[in-house]
């Protein structure tokens, strides 16, 4: 399972997002077969992230949305803002910038309290939701960033998993 995990990884950091897709699926089903939640929500968070750059947004949701209600039901906070972000990713896709900025600033605040830092796989995709949230929303953003890092880990995951839908954000 850990080896899928690493080849998938290097897959989608090299651009074969394919690859990246077939393995993390991969790795998911063998984490079902398992009854690992771990590796589900893990390779779930994982897979959003390719799912959104191959523009199936409505499946990245999907993914994101497991993730993160696995995580919560485990009590896993470590988890919480990889999903954030994941969502937060696919909200700016989906032209929701609020909801995009409430996540990422409540994900940066979960990621400062665990004193971590965004892993190479992705940071990138961090640093791009941010840039683009900025450039959308101007000073606007950093209002609503700074609104979403005042929330608590519980308040930010069912702000996302219940406030917040294809049909829009409802802060």
């Amino acid at each position: 399972s850990s080896a899928l995990h690493v080849l998938a990884v290097a897959a989608q950091m090299a651009g074969d997002l394919d690859e990246a897709r077939e393995l993390m699926s991969e790795r998911m089903e063998l984490a079902r077969e398992l009854g690992s939640y771990l590796g589900i929500s893990s390779e779930a968070c994982n897979l959003s992230m390719v799912e959104r750059q191959l523009g199936n947004v409505d499946r990245a949701e999907e993914l994101a949305r497991e993730s993160l209600e696995i995580a919560r039901r485990r009590e896993d906070e470590w988890m919480y803002p990889y999903t954030l972000s994941s969502l937060a990713a696919i909200a700016v896709e989906r032209g929701d910038h609020e909801r995009a900025a409430t996540l990422i600033g409540a994900a940066e605040s979960m990621m400062e309290a665990q004193n971590a830092a965004w892993p190479p796989d992705e940071r990138p995709h961090y640093e791009q939701t941010v840039a683009r949230l900025s450039e959308a929303m101007g000073g606007e953003f950093e209002r609503v960033r700074g609104a979403g890092r005042m929330l608590t880990s519980s308040e930010a995951v069912c702000a996302a998993l219940y406030s917040g839908n294809s049909s829009g954000w409802n802060a």
